[in-house]
């Protein structure tokens, strides 16, 4: 099957994978909302379920950038860890389409949008798979950070055994 350039939006899917880190294997369901206003329920249970959340943008555009740095600031308002700190809670800010010439957000710009927010950077390509498990592997250690701030490692180095770790992945693309 030959590879597209073009854009099949979804309104939410979930994808089971085997996350490989540290030389451990973890099982992770992805959720993957694509960020629809329409379904703004279907984002909130995302946002809630998620163990970790990643936030995708296109670089190519300002208006998704902008819209994504909402959504890290919607995930930081309402995600309920109790009493951690915003900083704490795993979310990543990644641009995408990064093999394109025409981007409109700088690599700068997206760093000091995420250190501003307290989370994460990572800038993908998901047509040429450069640095695309970057965000999964960030994510993944902050959902560890996390969980040794709560006593939760028990869960964590279970989830080889149980229903694995949930990413959540409202993109704005």
């Amino acid at each position: 099957m030959a590879r597209s350039d073009r854009a099949d939006y979804t309104i939410q899917d979930h994808y089971n994978l085997s996350l490989n880190m540290d030389n451990k294997c973890y099982p992770v369901r992805i959720i993957d909302t694509s960020g629809q206003e329409d379904y703004r329920v279907l984002l909130q249970d995302a946002i809630d379920d998620g163990d970790g959340i990643i936030v995708v943008f296109s670089l190519d555009s300002a208006q998704s950038f902008n819209r994504a740095k909402e959504l890290v600031d919607l995930v930081k308002a309402t995600k309920g860890y109790g009493n951690i700190a915003l900083e704490d809670i795993p979310v990543a800010l990644v641009g995408n389409k990064s093999d394109l010439g025409r981007r409109k957000v700088g690599s700068r710009e997206l760093v000091t949008a995420a250190e501003r927010m307290g989370c994460q950077s990572f800038e993908c390509s998901a047509r040429t798979g450069q640095n695309l498990w970057d965000p999964f592997h960030g994510v993944m250690r902050g959902i560890w950070r996390l969980a040794e701030l709560e006593g939760l490692r028990t869960r964590l180095e279970s989830a080889e055994k149980v229903e694995g770790v949930d990413i959540s992945i409202p993109a704005w693309i």
